[in-house]
């Protein structure tokens, strides 16, 4: 998880996607969806100047989103 003011960013790593949640009701207000074939799998999220840092469960890379 991330967080983001009044905003969290979640992994639901079964369904390849980044969720930006409502911290108070845990809304899903936003989905960032990741392609289950090319995309690399999401392991850990960290935001770091509005960038987005993940990292790869197989080979391990250190994927972001802009």
């Amino acid at each position: 998880m991330a967080i983001d003011g009044d905003y969290l960013w979640s992994v639901a790593a079964d369904f390849y996607q980044i969720q930006k949640l409502d911290s108070k009701t845990g809304k899903i207000l936003a989905k960032i969806q990741l392609d289950k074939n090319t995309d690399p799998s999401i392991h850990g999220l960290e935001l770091r100047d509005g960038v987005l840092w993940y990292c790869d469960a197989n080979k391990g890379w250190v994927c972001n989103l802009t």
